[in-house]
This record gives C-alpha cells, sequence and structure tokens, in this order.
C-alpha cells in the first residue's frame, strides 16, 4: 500500500477520475440546457474543475522541473477559471448577474492579466523542484500572493451571495 501513495500514481489516478467526471457532468449539464445561463455557467465551472484536476494529477508525475512547472502554471490557471466561474455562477444562480456586473466585469479584467503573467513569466509560478516528498512541488514567485488573494476574494464573495440568496428567496429555488 505504501508504494501506492509513495509514487503518487494513485492519487494521480483519482484526479484523472475527478477530471473526466467534471468533464463528464459539464457536458450533461450543457446537453441538458444549452440555452440556459446558468447551464452555461455551470458547464465552464465544471470545465474548469476538470482542466484543475488533470493538471494538477498529471503534475504528479512529471519527472523534471521543466515539465513540472508547465503543469503547475496550468493547474494554477485552472484556479483562477475556476474562482471566477464559481462566482459568475453564483450571481447567475441568486439572479444577480445584471445587478453586479460591474463586480463581474472588474473579476474577468483582473483575471485575464493574471492569467497572462502566469503563462508568460515566473513572477507567480518560478518552478517546480521536488519537495516534501512530491516529485513536483509548485514554487511560488514574487507575485504568487496574488493567487490565493483571488481565489479566497471569489469564495467569500460567492458564499455571502449565496448565504443573502437563501435568506431571500422563498420556495424550491431556496432548497
Amino acid at each position: 500500500m505504501a508504494d501506492i501513495f509513495g509514487n503518487y500514481v494513485f492519487l494521480a489516478v483519482t484526479s484523472y477520475l475527478t477530471s473526466f467526471l467534471c468533464l463528464l457532468l459539464a457536458v450533461l449539464v450543457l446537453k441538458a440546457n444549452p440555452k440556459s445561463r446558468s447551464c452555461q455557467i455551470a458547464f465552464l465551472f465544471n470545465l474548469s474543475v476538470s482542466l484543475w484536476a488533470f493538471f494538477y494529477g498529471s503534475m504528479l508525475l512529471q519527472k523534471d522541473s521543466a515539465s513540472g512547472a508547465l503543469m503547475c502554471k496550468l493547474f494554477t490557471f485552472g484556479t483562477i477559471l475556476l474562482s471566477l466561474f464559481f462566482t459568475h455562477l453564483v450571481l447567475v444562480v441568486v439572479k444577480q448577474e445584471k445587478r453586479k456586473k460591474k463586480i463581474l466585469c472588474m473579476d474577468y479584467l483582473l483575471s485575464f492579466p493574471l492569467m497572462i503573467i502566469l503563462l508568460s513569466t515566473r513572477l507567480i509560478i518560478a518552478g517546480s523542484p521536488p519537495k516534501l516528498d512530491f516529485p513536483s512541488y509548485a514554487e511560488g514567485g514574487p507575485l504568487y500572493f496574488l493567487i490565493p488573494i483571488h481565489l479566497f476574494s471569489n469564495v467569500i464573495y460567492s458564499v455571502w451571495h449565496l448565504i443573502r440568496g437563501i435568506r431571500t428567496t422563498k420556495g424550491h429555488r431556496r432548497s
């Protein structure tokens, strides 16, 4: 059993399984009602979770620093997307998308430069050395702190809107 967990194949396989299941869920949600705004955004959210899980699993299987760093950048890219689409999905579900359009646009506008910096420089992900027994571990650059700030601000904002939505909604939508 220690060999399964020691070489991270088991964790990588479960990440790939998660990726596949989220991709399947994304397709099923979009297929259910392709014209629905909530289904479109739920598709994008599940697709971003699928990408995140795939690249996380791939990072665990890398043998060299360069490919590990690329996988770290791509799974961090997925993190930016999933936090962005989570907020967007919540605002659609609680019927605040139009009212909060400026904040949503600001979130998208801040996310795109973050993604460009992530993919084109070493300012966010500096490398991917082996660390803590992981074969590849994301080494943050000087701007890495922006990723958790982006993630947590989106999650806190979204949860706040979900709680407000639960308090003001009646009937089956509340459930």
